[in-house]
């Protein structure tokens, strides 16, 4: 039989640093080179340079922090305010001398940690750049945001991948909740069906076992992980195929639960057996398989 190998997969929080750290570079990067082709003044741009200096800093420190750090917490919210007011500097010493738009996307950027959400973020930029260039309009009679349009790319560019950076973070953020959930309803899963002295298994849509309970390992002299992956009806009957008068295969053909008295070659006796199905939609995604051994 051919080996089968699981794909390779990233711990949440090992994802959360690792991009974290990247997306910094990445804002370092464009910061210091749009900062070197604007046109701020020299003690202004000297400023920069320690500012980034500090930020740079900061970024090697990250790489030697715990990745559990990068998980939602204290430390982490922290580092998202300090990241997005490295940006909002920056945007300061990228402003255009003589104009204000600046302080929109700066106002954005806190408008971006308070809401949590970039849709509104973006959607109050694009009203934030029609009013100026109205006022402008109405006040110098002329339809202009900026005069300098390389400085107000430039600012814009740098706005875009603070977003972005935000929208990331927040992704991945998510995910690492997501995997806490997952992580912490497969504990309670186990501890309630390992309690329990009815013989449990969870099979996928394939009828590959997917979750079992320590009652049914223990019952077939195996560890729980041994049987996790492998046929139902293989674990259960040792066949080659399900066999038809089986309770998992009525319930796969009616759809509906189905609760009777069955033998499994495997387990020796006799069980009154429950197959409930699971569905993703429309489709049968698996099952849940409960079975009571009665005393002869």
């Amino acid at each position: 039989m051919r080996e089968e190998t699981k794909p390779l997969t990233l711990h949440p929080a090992f994802q959360q640093k690792t991009v974290h750290i990247l997306v910094r570079w990445l804002i370092i990067a464009l910061a210091f080179h749009f900062i070197a082709l604007s046109g701020v003044r020299t003690e202004e741009f000297s400023l920069a340079v320690q500012i980034s200096s500090v930020f740079i800093a900061s970024n090697l420190l990250l790489m030697i922090v715990p990745r559990r750090r990068f998980s939602p917490g204290r430390f982490f919210r922290g580092l998202i305010a300090f990241d997005l007011a490295f940006v909002a500097v920056c945007l300061y010493f990228l402003r255009e001398p003589g104009a204000y738009y600046h302080w929109i996307y700066i106002l954005l950027l806190g408008l971006l940690v308070w809401r949590r959400d970039v849709r509104e973020v973006l959607a109050t930029l694009a009203a934030g750049l029609v009013l100026s260039g109205l006022a402008t309009l109405v006040l110098q009679g002329e339809w202009r945001i900026s005069s300098d349009t390389g400085d107000f790319l430039r600012i814009s560019i740098l706005f875009a991948i603070g977003v972005f950076y935000f929208f990331v973070v927040e992704l991945l953020d998510g995910n690492a909740r997501l995997f806490h959930i997952v992580a912490r309803a497969k504990q309670e899963w186990e501890r309630t069906a390992d309690a329990m002295s009815e013989l449990i298994l969870l099979v996928d849509g394939e009828g590959r076992i997917q979750r079992v309970n320590r009652a049914l390992a223990d019952h077939l002299g195996q560890k729980p992980a041994e049987l996790v992956g492998q046929l139902w009806h293989s674990v259960l009957d040792g066949s080659e195929a399900p066999p038809w008068e089986s309770p998992l295969l009525q319930m796969a053909r009616v759809r509906k639960p189905v609760q009777e008295r069955h033998t499994h070659a495997k387990l020796r006796c006799v069980t009154e057996t429950t197959a409930i199905p699971l569905f993703e939609g429309e489709a049968l995604a698996g099952a849940i398989y409960v079975l009571r051994p009665l005393k002869e």
